[in-house]
């Protein structure tokens, strides 16, 4: 009795998961459109909770002058409240971020393909339609006695809890805050090239309706292994 009622739950189980899978995939709703670049790169940059951070090493050594890269935990806001702004926590130990302290000129990297998205429709990670994001501008530390920087903690802590941990009981990290200034953004999310949206409009288009509607989704995504 206990093997069939086991049976009958997983059966459930995975029929509920490929119902929720397939409404998602369907639903051209959720995705910004491929003429809408400025949604598309809000959508990509709240959906994601890592980016690839690239710089020119300034460090005195083997990578001096070097085009390096690294990844980092983000938050753009809490899920569903998207504010575009890209924050950090970072520490001073670490020889990127020393790089950053002297020349703070750097680009981050997203992609939809940080979920499985990408997989449900069949996309490989360089197929154009994964969309990807990248931002180009400046690394900026936020002051100590800044409001902002409570900001950053609320949208980081929400989706990386462990960094509260981090923040109080590893004081040998001494961690700041920071933001990615935006100077120039590219996204590609079709065939036929980058897209070049204005900054100006990335922060002030109304993206709410793709933003709230598919973010519990793109979480959810990331926490199931797709069926073969």
């Amino acid at each position: 009795m206990f093997y069939a009622r086991l049976f009958v739950f997983a059966c459930l189980f995975i029929f509920v998961r490929c119902v929720l899978e397939i409404s998602i995939v369907k639903n051209n709703d959720v995705v910004p459109p491929a003429d809408d670049a400025v949604c598309m790169a809000r959508f990509v940059v709240h959906n994601s909770d890592w980016c690839s951070l690239a710089y020119i090493s300034k460090n005195d050594g083997s990578t001096l002058g070097s085009p390096l890269s690294r990844i980092y935990s983000i938050s753009d806001g809490t899920a569903g409240n998207s504010s575009g702004i890209v924050y950090f926590m970072v520490s001073p130990l670490d020889l990127t971020i020393q790089d950053l302290l002297k020349s703070n000129n750097c680009s981050v990297v997203m992609s939809l393909a940080q979920t499985h998205y990408c997989q449900m429709k069949k996309y490989d990670t360089q197929d154009p339609r994964c969309a990807q994001v990248i931002l180009d501008g400046n690394f900026v530390f936020l002051e100590k006695k800044s409001k902002e920087i409570d900001i950053a903690k609320d949208v980081l802590w929400s989706r990386h809890p462990v960094m509260k941990t981090w923040y109080h009981f590893v004081l040998t990290h001494k961690w700041i805050f920071a933001k990615m200034e935006i100077t120039k953004i590219a996204v590609v999310d079709m065939f036929g090239g980058r897209k070049f949206p204005s900054v100006s409009e990335y922060f002030t288009k109304n993206c709410t309706k793709y933003v709230s509607n598919f973010t519990e989704n793109v979480h959810y995504l990331r926490n199931v292994q797709i069926l073969n």
